[in-house]
C-alpha cells in the first residue's frame, strides 16, 4: 500500500507541490491530490478508497495571507484525523517550517515536514512503510512523549535532479489555474524584512553553506512554463511569483532570453525597486513584460526600514520607479498598513509616496501578525496582541491593536478616494468615522470599473447593469467582488 493523499482547499496549482507529486511516483509511491472544494461530502468516501499509507497537506505561500491560513488547514487535518485514527497525517510547505513549535498544540499531525519536501517525504514515507521510528530524520518537527522535536534541516535539493511537476493532479478538476500559471523561478531569500517569512527560511539554512536565492535552472523554468502552456492552450501570461525577480542580472538575462524565444507569452514578475536599472526595463519591455509588481510598504522612510527592515531607501524608490516608467512599463505598488508604531499619518504618508511615484495599481494588505515574524515579536513587545494573538487573521482587516488602527482600517478603504482627492483634513475626517459598509464600497470601486472598462467592454448594457448591481451588493457586504457572477 504506497497511496499517499494530499488533501488540499481547492485545486490550485502549486509548482512545488507538483514536484513534490512528480518526486514520490518516481520513488514508486502513488500520490494523489483531493480537493475539498470540489469532493465537498466525498471527500472522505475518497480518502477510504485510496486506503492511503499517509495524508497530509501542502501549504502554499499564499495560504499565509489569506482567511484560509494556517489555522483552518490544522482544522481540516484534525477531521481527516479523527476519521482515519491509524493513517499517518503529516503537514508539508511553508506554514509548518515557521512555526514547528504549535505542533505542540495539534497532536491529531503526526508530522511536520520543514525541510524541502521532495528530500524529506521519501525519507519519512519509507521509514513508515518498514516500521521505523521517524524521530531523528532530517528535515521534520514531531511531537512525541509530551517533547517536541524539531530536527535540523535536510541540504537544499539538488534543482539538476527535480522531474518537472506533476500538472495533471491539479488540472483533475476544473480552474487550476484560476489564479494565474504561476512560476516559481527561485527558492529563499536573501533579505531579511521583518515582515516577511523569507528571514525564518534563511535561518533553517544558516551554516550550510547554501547562497540564496537558489535558482532553477533557466532550462527547467523553461520547460515548466512550455508544460503549463500544452496543458491549457489558453494560457496568455506567466506569472513568475518569486519575489527579487531581477536580483541577479546575469540569471534574469539569461533565462529572459531562452524564455522569449521558446514561449514568449507576456509575463508579470515581482522584484525590488533597487535591482532595476535601463538595461533590465528595456530587457523587460522588449521581451513582454506586462507588469512590475515592487514593495514599497510604507511611505515612511523610517518606519520602512527600521521597523520593516526592508533596506529601501526614498531615493531608490523614486529612482527604479522613474527607470521602470521611462521604458514604458506598468508598475504596482504594494503597501502594508496597520503594523506596530504605524500612526494614521503614518499611513497617509503611504498613499502620498505612491501618487509621487506615479504608480499604476495600489494594493495595501493589513500587517498579519504570522508566528516566527519579527514583527510579530515587536506586535507582542508592544502590547499589539493581547487577547487576540493566534486566532484568524485576514489581510484585509485589522489584526492587531494599536492607537490607530480603526482610522487605519478605514483609509484602507478610502484610499481610492483620497488619491483623487488628497486633502489630509477631509480624510482624516472621514477616517474617524465608524466603519460601514459604504466604506467597503469605495474600496472596490476601483476594482468594479476596471471590470466594466477590460472584462465587459463588448458586453451589451443590461449585462454591465447587471453586473453593477451584483458588484456593488458584494462589496457593500465587505467582499470583493469577482470579476464575472452567475
Amino acid at each position: 500500500m504506497k497511496n499517499i493523499v494530499f488533501v488540499q482547499k481547492d485545486n490550485t496549482f502549486i509548482m512545488e507541490l507538483g514536484i513534490t507529486i512528480a518526486t514520490l511516483r518516481d520513488k514508486g509511491y502513488n500520490p494523489t491530490l483531493l480537493s475539498a472544494k470540489h469532493e465537498h461530502n466525498n471527500l472522505y468516501d475518497e480518502l477510504d478508497k485510496n486506503t492511503p499509507l499517509a495524508i497530509g497537506v501542502y501549504s502554499d505561500v499564499y495560504d499565509l495571507y489569506k482567511d484560509y491560513n494556517f489555522f483552518h488547514l490544522m482544522a481540516m487535518l484534525r477531521e481527516v484525523k479523527s476519521r482515519f485514527t491509524n493513517t499517518f497525517i503529516f503537514m508539508a510547505g511553508v506554514q509548518p517550517a515557521m512555526y514547528p513549535e504549535s505542533l505542540a498544540q495539534n497532536s491529531h499531525i503526526d508530522c511536520f515536514v520543514i525541510g524541502d519536501a521532495e528530500i524529506v517525504l521519501p525519507n519519512v514515507l519509507n521509514a513508515i512503510e518498514t516500521g521505523k521510528d521517524i524521530s531523528d530524520l532530517d528535515g521534520i518537527a514531531v511531537y512525541q512523549n509530551d517533547k517536541l522535536i524539531v530536527n535540523k534541516p535536510t541540504e537544499y535539493v539538488d534543482f539538476s535532479q527535480l522531474p518537472l511537476p506533476d500538472v495533471s493532479a491539479f488540472t483533475q478538476y476544473p480552474g487550476a489555474f484560476r489564479y494565474g500559471h504561476r512560476v516559481a523561478f527561485a527558492r529563499g531569500c536573501p533579505n531579511n524584512c521583518s515582515f516577511c517569512f523569507n528571514h525564518v527560511y534563511k535561518a533553517n539554512y544558516a551554516g550550510k553553506n547554501v547562497e540564496l536565492p537558489k535558482y532553477y535552472s533557466a532550462e527547467y523554468l523553461t520547460q515548466i512554463c512550455e508544460l503549463l502552456v500544452k496543458i491549457d492552450p489558453t494560457a496568455n501570461m506567466i506569472y513568475f511569483t518569486y519575489s527579487t525577480f531581477t536580483i541577479s542580472k546575469a540569471f534574469f538575462q539569461d533565462f529572459i532570453e531562452t524564455y522569449s524565444k521558446r514561449v514568449g507569452l507576456p509575463y508579470i514578475i515581482t522584484t525590488r525597486l533597487d535591482c532595476v536599472d535601463d538595461e533590465i526595463a528595456s530587457l523587460l519591455k522588449s521581451s513582454g513584460c506586462s507588469k512590475v509588481t515592487v514593495g514599497i510598504e510604507s511611505g515612511n522612510e523610517y518606519l520602512r526600514n527600521t521597523v520593516l527592515n526592508k533596506n529601501l531607501s526614498n531615493k531608490a524608490i523614486l529612482n527604479g520607479m522613474k527607470i521602470l516608467k521611462k521604458h514604458g512599463l506598468r508598475v504596482g505598488c504594494n503597501f502594508i498598513m496597520g503594523f506596530p508604531k504605524e500612526t494614521l499619518d503614518n499611513a497617509i504618508e503611504s498613499l502620498d509616496m505612491y501618487r509621487a511615484v506615479d504608480g499604476d495599481f495600489l494594493t495595501i494588505s493589513m500587517f498579519a501578525p504570522l508566528p516566527s515574524l519579527a514583527l510579530t515579536d515587536l506586535a507582542r513587545k508592544e502590547g499589539c496582541l493581547e487577547g487576540i494573538e493566534g486566532k484568524n487573521y485576514s489581510i484585509a482587516k485589522p489584526n492587531i491593536s494599536t492607537p490607530d488602527i480603526k482610522e487605519i482600517q478605514n483609509l484602507t478603504c478610502l484610499a481610492p478616494l483620497y488619491l483623487k482627492v488628497p486633502s489630509k483634513t477631509l480624510i482624516k475626517f472621514l477616517c474617524r468615522l465608524p466603519h460601514n459598509s459604504l466604506f467597503e464600497l469605495v474600496k472596490y470601486t476601483p476594482r468594479i470599473a476596471t471590470v466594466l472598462r477590460y472584462d465587459l467592454k463588448e458586453a451589451k448594457l443590461g449585462t454591465k447593469l447587471r453586473y453593477l448591481n451584483y458588484a456593488c451588493k458584494t462589496a457593500l457586504k465587505g467582499i470583493r467582488p469577482k470579476s464575472s457572477y452567475q
